[in-house]
C-alpha cells in the first residue's frame, strides 16, 4: 500500500511508505530555500513521489498530520502563513486569540471538526493539482507527533512525551506505548499550559528570532553558573502533581512590561541559566511523576521543546529512566511521517538512518562545477583524500548521497573539521556567519562511542542523530576540545559502517591519519538559510564561505589557495 504523508504546519513536508516502511522523506525549506516555510509543500510532495518511482495516481490514502493547526485562513490563503509568522511575535493579540480559538474549539469539538472538515476540503484541491486523488484522513496533531517517536524508537513499552508551542489546541500530552497496542494517552494539556510560550517568549526577549533560535538561548545557558532571574522564571511556569500552570492568554503580555522587562537588569547568558535551569528542575518533576505512574523506565519525547539537548541529557540521567528516545525531525516539521504511523498504528521500528531525500546525480554535479569555475576532479579513493584533507586541517564540505531528513546535518550535508584547533572554529563561525557561542557537535565512528561519551548507554541509538547532550570523557576533552561545549558536554553523532559507509570510511581513515576519535561536524548552511539540497545549492555555500574543499558526489574540488 502507497501512503502519503504531509504536513502544512510551519516546516512542512511530504513523507512516503510503501507497505508501512518509510522510503523517503523531505521538507519544503530544503527545496524553496525559505527556512521553516510553512503551507502545502507541492514541492516536497513532488519529490518523495519521484524517489519512491510513484506516480500520483498509484497513491492509496494521504494522511495530514495535523487538523486543526494551521487553521483555515492561513490554509487558504498560502501567503498568509508566511506572512504571519514573519509579522508576529510570541506576544501578540493574535497569537493569543489563536490560542484561544484552538483551545476552545477543541473543547467544543464541533467548531474543530467542522474546520477540520473545510480543511480537508481544500488540501484535497491542492492534491487534486498535483494527480492525486486518493482518500485523504487527518490525524490529531499531538497524536503524530507522539507516534513519530514511539513508532521510531528501539522500545518495546515506554511512557511517550509530546511539548510544543501548540497543535490542534494542546501544548503537553503524555501517552504510553506498548508493542502490539494503540498509544494510549494518559494526560494532555490545552495551549493555556505555562510550558506553551515559557522559551519562546524568552528567545524573543533575548532579541533572538522565536520558533527558529531556541537553540541559540540553550546555548548561552551554559556560559554561567549565576541564576539571577530563577525567581521570575519559576513565577512565569509552574508545576504540581503531574501538571504545568494554565496561564490566561486572554490577558495581553509584553516584553516591555514585567516580568518580562524585569529580565534587562541581567546579562543575556544569566537570564538564559536561570530559565534553562528552572525548566530542567520542572521537567524533571513531571517525568519522575509520570514515569512513576505508569510503571515505566524508558521514555520517547517529540515536539519542538525537545529540540533542547540538554533537557534531554537531564531526563536521560534520571535514575527512573533506562533508556531515552527522541524523534529525530522533533517538530513540527516531522508531523508528516508521525501522521502515517499514527494511522498505521505501527508497532515499533527503529530508524536505522535518516538519509531519505535526494541524491546527487552525476549530470547535475557536473552542471554546478562547470559553472563555479573551480577546479576539479574525481579521486579513485575520495574517502581516504577527504581524511588527509582533514588531518591537514583543512575546511571540507560534504554533499554526498541521499539529503538527511529532519534539522540535524548527519554527514551527508555536512562541513567537517578538525576539533583541536580553536583558530579554525573562529575562522568558520566568520564565514558561516554564525553566532561564535554557539556549540559544534563532534561526529565520530560506532567504536569510539563508549571511549568518548559519558552515560551514552542509556540513549544509544538517540546519538545516531544527534539530539541528546552528554558528559565526555578525557579521551574526548584532550583531543577534540572544540567539539566540547564549554559546560563539558558534547552532542555527538556516532555513524555506523552499515548505514553510513563512506562517511564511516573517512572518520576511519582520519583517525588512522591523527589517532584521533571525532570531526567537527556542522551543517552545511550559510546562517539563517536551510542546509544545502542540490549540487548547485552546495557550490553556492561553498563559495561564499570560501570553504577548502567540497566532495560533491563523486568529485572533489579545491579551492585554490590564491583564492581562499
Amino acid at each position: 500500500m502507497i501512503v502519503l504523508g504531509i504536513c502544512d504546519s510551519q516546516d512542512s513536508g511530504a513523507a512516503l511508505f510503501a507497505d508501512g516502511r518509510l522510503v523517503a522523506a523531505v521538507n519544503e525549506e530544503r527545496l524553496n530555500r525559505v527556512k521553516l516555510w510553512g503551507g502545502f509543500p507541492s514541492g516536497s510532495i513532488r519529490e518523495v513521489l519521484r524517489l519512491g518511482g510513484v506516480g500520483p495516481e498509484q497513491v492509496e490514502a494521504v494522511v495530514l498530520g495535523t487538523r486543526i493547526t494551521p487553521n483555515l485562513v492561513p490554509r487558504a490563503w498560502r501567503g498568509v502563513h508566511q506572512g504571519l509568522r514573519k509579522r508576529s511575535g510570541q506576544f501578540g493579540y493574535l497569537l493569543n486569540a489563536f490560542i484561544t480559538y484552538q483551545v476552545a474549539a477543541r473543547a467544543l469539538r464541533v467548531p474543530e471538526a467542522i474546520e477540520a472538515a473545510v480543511a480537508r476540503a481544500v488540501i484535497s484541491r491542492d492534491l487534486r493539482a498535483i494527480g492525486i486523488r486518493a482518500r485523504l484522513v487527518s490525524v490529531d496533531h499531538h497524536l503524530a507527533h507522539a507516534a513519530g517517536a514511539w513508532a521510531t524508537s528501539p522500545f518495546d513499552r515506554a511512557l511517550v512525551v509530546t511539548v510544543d508551542g501548540l497543535g490542534d489546541g494542546l501544548g503537553v500530552t503524555v501517552s504510553v506505548g506498548e508493542r502490539g497496542k494503540r498509544l494510549r494517552r494518559v494526560h494532555a494539556e490545552s495551549g493555556f499550559s505555562s510550558l506553551t510560550l515559557y522559551y519562546s517568549r524568552l528567545t524573543q526577549v533575548l532579541g533572538f528570532t522565536p520558533i527558529k533560535d531556541e537553540g541559540k538561548v540553550n546555548g548561552l545557558a551554559a556560559y554561567t553558573d549565576r541564576l539571577p532571574a530563577l525567581g521570575i522564571a519559576r513565577g512565569l511556569l509552574g508545576y504540581r502533581d503531574g501538571s504545568f500552570t494554565t496561564q490566561n492568554r486572554l490577558l495581553p503580555e509584553s516584553p516591555d512590561r514585567p516580568p518580562w522587562s524585569e529580565l534587562k537588569r541581567w546579562s543575556r547568558e544569566e537570564v538564559a541559566a536561570s530559565f534553562q535551569h528552572h525548566l530542567e528542575d520542572v521537567f524533571r518533576q513531571f517525568a519522575r511523576h509520570w514515569l512513576r505512574r505508569t510503571g515505566t523506565s524508558r521514555i520517547c519525547l517529540a515536539g519542538g521543546l525537545f529540540a533542547n539537548v540538554k533537557l534531554n541529557q537531564r531526563l536521560a540521567q534520571l535514575d527512573e529512566v533506562e533508556g531515552l528516545y527522541v524523534m529525530p525531525h522533533m517538530g513540527d516539521g516531522g508531523l508528516a511521517v508521525g501522521g502515517v504511523l499514527a494511522w498505521l498504528g505501527s508497532d515499533p521500528e527503529p530508524l536505522d538512518h535518516l538519509y531519505l531525500g535526494p541524491a546527487p546525480e552525476a549530470a547535475e554535479v557536473e552542471a554546478a562545477v562547470r559553472a563555479s569555475g573551480f577546479p576539479a576532479s574525481e579521486p579513485a579513493d575520495l574517502a581516504g583524500e577527504v581524511a588527509k584533507l582533514l588531518a591537514a586541517g583543512r575546511v571540507v564540505a560534504r554533499c554526498d548521497g541521499r539529503m538527511e531528513w529532519g534539522p540535524r546535518a548527519l554527514g551527508n550535508r555536512s562541513i567537517l573539521v578538525q576539533a583541536t584547533d580553536g583558530r579554525t572554529i573562529e575562522w568558520l563561525n566568520e564565514r558561516l556567519k554564525r553566532s561564535p557561542f554557539m556549540p559544534f557537535a563532534p561526529i565520530l565512528p560506532d567504536d569510539e562511542y563508549d571511549a568518548c561519551i559519558v552515560g551514552g548507554g542509556k540513549a544509544p541509538h538517540a546519538a545516531r542523530f544527534m539530539t541528546v547532550a552528554f558528559d565526555v570523557t578525557p579521551r574526548m576533552r584532550d583531543g577534540c576540545p572544540g567539539a566540547v561545549h564549554c559546560d563539558g558536554t558534547a552532542r555527538p553523532q556516532r555513524v555506523s559502517p552499515k548505514t553510513a559507509p563512506e562517511l564511516h570510511r573517512i572518520l576511519h581513515e582520519y583517525r588512522r591519519l591523527t589517532g584521533l576519535p571525532a570531526l567537527i561536524n556542522t551543517s552545511f548552511n550559510m546562517h539563517e538559510e536551510p542546509i544545502v539540497a542540490s549540487p548547485a545549492d552546495a557550490v553556492e555555500a561553498f563559495s561564499r564561505a570560501r570553504i577548502d574543499a567540497l566532495a560533491l558526489g563523486r568529485v572533489l574540488v579545491e579551492r585554490p589557495a590564491e583564492v581562499a
